[in-house]
């Protein structure tokens, strides 16, 4: 059951939302959502069960990118694994739509069981099932998802049993679409959009004369899209891979590449605890090593944060490929320009 502050907290950041620039392409999040549905039906019809033989590769590979799902922006990095198996997946997508199956079960046998095909995730199985769902009750479970919900506080009690851990997360989507009187795909629109808005940002706040209004910088955010634009500052010779990067493991702020081709996490500290922002960093790392460096590819790590913290330097002593930068942030007001 949603509280009454909970419910309050949703629609006042739902209204908040609203009023946002999607930042793919920098329309309105209203606008957002029409090209949503209207590649939702798209891709509805290529995977109805009756056109599914006939389904082809590149079409499936279409569907992981978000040009085309209008969506997600994360699928292809496991999915166009899954296409080179594309008999498994179209058994894999006509069994997500069997509703003479419990979801509990579809999931755990797509995910660990009969019908799994390496490369279908929870990610990409759930956007699968929101998109065929012609009754608006299948969400979708990734990790932006489930971030989102711990933020708000929303988070269900997680299990290992994956069917399980998607019918709790999907009963608070469905939740949360009755108390904004709006459809899963909003919801889904709106778990998105939300994570900026809620997550633990370093904010100062300036007041200005007596009875000013606050004004509040939101660093982080800024921090993260200024650095996107000027890695050199960070390192000479780094380039950005991609802002923001969603991986199994959580979502990176800056991946990079150095000038010697090897991989660069980069991470802002927003105000974490010291051993968690250290672990969080190890993890993308490990995630990179895992996933996308190649044999001879070494992996490294950045935590910036604004001020000196003997915790922090602590908690990196041990790991020879972390290292620490520092940032100031310098805000003047002036009579006059000079």
């Amino acid at each position: 059951m949603i509280t009454n502050e909970e419910r309050t907290n949703l629609q006042r950041l739902f209204n908040a939302v609203n009023k946002m620039n999607e930042p793919m392409t920098g329309s309105t999040v209203l606008e957002w959502y029409e090209r949503r549905k209207v590649a939702r039906e798209r891709f509805r019809q290529l995977f109805n069960p009756i056109n599914l033989e006939k389904l082809e590769k590149d079409e499936f590979i279409a569907f992981l990118y978000f040009e085309n799902n209008q969506s997600w922006t994360g699928l292809y990095r496991r999915g166009t694994e899954a296409a080179e198996n594309m008999s498994g997946v179209k058994k894999t997508i006509a069994f997500l739509q069997d509703e003479s199956i419990d979801i509990k079960t579809r999931i755990s046998e797509v995910l660990d069981g009969r019908f799994a095909v390496r490369g279908v995730g929870k990610n990409l199985a759930t956007a699968i099932l929101h998109v065929c769902d012609n009754s608006d009750k299948y969400g979708v479970w990734n990790n932006m998802v489930e971030g989102t919900l711990e933020l708000l506080g929303l988070l269900p009690k997680m299990t290992t049993n994956k069917g399980e851990a998607y019918a709790r997360i999907n009963e608070v989507l469905n939740n949360i679409k009755r108390e904004l009187n709006t459809d899963l795909a909003r919801v889904d629109c709106f778990m998105y959009m939300a994570r900026g808005l809620l997550e633990g940002e370093t904010t100062e706040r300036i007041m200005i004369g007596e009875g000013a209004e606050g004004v509040s910088v939101s660093l982080e955010k800024d921090l993260i899209s200024f650095l996107a634009k000027n890695t050199s500052l960070v390192e000479s010779g780094l380039q950005l891979k991609e802002k923001e990067y969603q991986t199994d493991a959580g979502r990176i702020d800056l991946l990079c590449v150095d000038k010697e081709g090897n991989f660069v996490v980069i991470e802002t500290k927003k105000g974490k605890e010291s051993d968690k922002v250290v672990g969080q960093v190890s993890r993308y790392m490990g995630w990179v090593k895992l996933k996308l460096a190649k044999q001879n590819q070494h992996v490294k790590g950045i935590i910036i944060t604004n001020e000196p913290d003997d915790q922090l330097n602590y908690a990196i002593a041990p790991h020879d490929n972390i290292k620490l930068k520092y940032y100031k942030v310098k805000f003047e007001l002036s009579d006059h320009l000079s």
